[in-house]
Parts: C-alpha cells; structure tokens; sequence
C-alpha cells in the first residue's frame, strides 16, 4: 500500500512539472473542501435520550491530465475528519443513523490515478473507496441514514468493516462499456481498510495476510430513460469466526451480492425512488439480508424548485448466529427517515431529518427511537 501512495503522488508530481502546455480554459490542478455539521436529539427510545453534535470536514485536489497534455489521465487526493462523537451510542442502532458519524481521526481517504483506454473503458489504481464505484444510488444520497449510501451488509463486511468512506485501501478497478446501455466493473481491494493494531491512523499503508481481499463485480443496465438496474457480487477473503457461538470453526470468507432499481416514478412528476435488496452469507456475518427504498421529489414548495424532500426505509435482517448470540435479538431492524433538503445557494443547503427507528439494533428490549436532527453542509470553493 505504500508503494500506491508513493505512486499516485510521484505521478502527479511528473504531470506537473511536464513541459507539456496546458490546453486554453483548461486548470491541470482544482481544489474542493466541504464542511457538515449536524445536530441532534433523541427523543425518545433507544440507549438514552440526549443531545449531540458532529461535524465533518473534508478536502479533494484533483488533477486533470488532459490540460497538462496527457488526455484522458486523471488523479485525486482527499482528506476526511469527523469529531468522534456518535449518535448511535445514543440510539444503539447498527445501520448508523448519521453518515459522517466516525472516529474524530484525520484520515487519508482517497488517492488514485485513472487512465482512460480509448473511450469505453479505464483502469484505476491507488487508495479507493469501493462505494465511490460501486453500489452507488444517486436518488437515495439525499439520506442521511447510512444505510442509504452503501448496504449495512457491505459496510459491515471483513474483519473491521469494509473499504467505505471514509478509510479508503489499497485497490484497483477496472471498467468497460460494451455497449451504450451497459457498464461493468471489477475491483479488488485490501479487505481491512484500517490498522487493525492502529484504528486512528492516518492511512492504513500495510497489509497483513490476515486482512484478505475484497473482490467485487458490478454490471450497469441502463433500461430506459432515467432508470438503471444494477446488480453486483462480492467476496471477501478473510478468515472469519462464525457468528453463531455454537460453532468453533473458522469460516473462510464472505460472499454477497445486491441489486439496485432507480428511476424516475412513472406518473409521478420531478419524483425519482429505487429498491435495493442485498444478501450476505450469514455463516460470519452479523446480518442475513437487507432491503432499502425510497421516494424524493423534487420542487415540492412553490417558488423552491431545487429543494428535495424525501421519504426512505432501511431495513436490517439479523443472521441467525447473531440471534442466538444474544438472546435480546430479534429478526431486524427498520430506519424509516423523513428529510427536507433546502438549497439556500449553490454553496450551502439545511436539511431537517427525522428517524424513526424500529428495535434498534434488531434488541426487542429497547423501546423504538425516534431521533430528530438538522444538517448544514457548505461545499468550497
């Protein structure tokens, strides 16, 4: 992994300091930061009740080859922090309610480069997120609720949780398209995104025999106008220990797949929603299955064309070893959430969100948490 890194930076450098001119209206380097803040409270239900806040930052330097004389060529580098405070120690939920929730470390998060070959195809190399390719629905990134951004069966993969946001790995992607309507994808990726003995470092650059590898296909349908399906397959590698507590032996990985609807609703004017249904083995893993949906329309309040409210459910089925690991466990847990984006600029939206989550982490003894939050994200320069 050191070697990548060393790679992606020492490239970018050459790109620079390339003789090549810079095509007219072209910027070889651009910069973006974002800064979210959120805060919340719950209500009712859950571990307890109470008030927290959590902010997260983050900052990109892309490069773009083709004003440097190199077409066709591109890189990235970015850089995550959170404050460390969790709202689902609050709720005791396992889909995590709030996506910037995390360690309150500064994280190396991405750092790739990216050929193009010809035009219907690229390979990428580097420090990755494997939700930044793949599983990824645009109409469900409106949510907060993590669940919607990568499935809780992916993210939960492995043995310290899969290569998502915000701890990128060592990873390569390949992609094709055959044909205009159809995309496909493969990647292999570390499966530990972090130092296992050093979870707040700043990047993961090691790789012990024990992190195995996480490989993932994913094939892209474009159906009609404005509508996909996409379904995927994924392994990893690892040695697992069975989640059931009756069985001693080691289990040797995990395989999964999903499948994601999104469109726009027939009928429905400025309205888009999706299905995503994904399946874990349940031998290792905490989950057995999950099924997500949503609706978000589009210009609801008059004179607000850009503002979007949403309506989504996340629900997280239990594997059956979990279950019989703890007795308090019942089938699942259900996140419905309730949000409002408004765009007060191009540069910064508020987002009220409200969740009302159903046994939370699948436990029949906790009362149902109901949690009520605002989002401020300003997006630089």
């Amino acid at each position: 992994m050191k070697i990548a890194l060393t790679t992606v930076l020492g490239s970018i450098a050459l790109l620079i300091a390339s003789p090549a001119l810079a095509e007219q209206g072209e910027r070889a380097l651009s910069f973006t930061a974002s800064a979210t803040a959120e805060a919340w409270r719950t209500v009712q239900g859950g571990l307890s009740t109470g008030t927290v806040a959590l902010t997260m930052a983050d900052a990109t330097l892309g490069l773009d080859g083709a004003a440097l004389g190199h077409r066709g060529f591109s890189g990235e580098i970015s850089l995550v922090a959170t404050n460390g405070k969790s709202l689902s120690a609050q709720i005791g939920d396992i889909q995590t309610a709030s996506n910037i929730e995390n360690d309150g470390a500064l994280h190396l998060y991405q750092a790739w480069l990216r050929q193009a070959l010809g035009q219907d195809a690229s390979i990428k190399a580097g420090i990755l997120d494997l939700n930044a390719d793949f599983d990824t629905n645009d109409t469900a990134s409106l949510f907060i609720n993590s669940a919607h951004g990568v499935g809780p069966e992916i993210s939960g993969s492995g043995l310290a949780g899969g290569p998502v946001w915000p701890l990128g790995t060592a990873g390569l992607l390949v992609q094709a398209r055959p044909r205009p309507d159809l995309n496909l994808q493969f990647g292999v990726y570390n499966g530990v995104p972090r130092d296992l003995d050093h979870a707040h470092a700043f990047a993961a650059l090691g790789h012990d025999s024990r992190d195995g590898l996480m490989a993932i296909g994913q094939a892209d349908w474009t159906l009609v106008k404005d509508t996909r399906l996409a379904i995927g397959v994924w392994h990893n590698s690892a040695k697992l220990t069975a989640s059931d507590p009756r069985l001693s032996e080691t289990v040797s990985g995990q395989t999964g797949a999903y499948a994601i609807l999104e469109g726009a609703v027939p009928g429905l004017d400025q309205t888009r929603g999706w299905f995503r249904l994904g399946l874990v083995e349940p031998k290792a893993s905490s989950l057995s299955q999950y099924f997500g949906a949503g609706l978000v329309r589009q210009g609801v309040l008059s004179g607000r064309p850009d503002d979007l409210l949403g309506l989504a459910i996340a629900h997280a089925r239990l594997s059956s070893g979990s279950r019989q690991a703890d007795p308090h466990l019942g089938l699942a847990e259900t996140a419905l959430e309730l949000t409002y984006a408004i765009q007060l600029s191009d540069r910064l939206a508020i987002q009220p969100d409200l969740q009302y989550i159903i046994h939370p982490g699948g436990d029949r003894t906790l009362n149902d948490a109901l949690v009520i939050g605002v989002r401020m994200a300003v997006q630089l320069p």
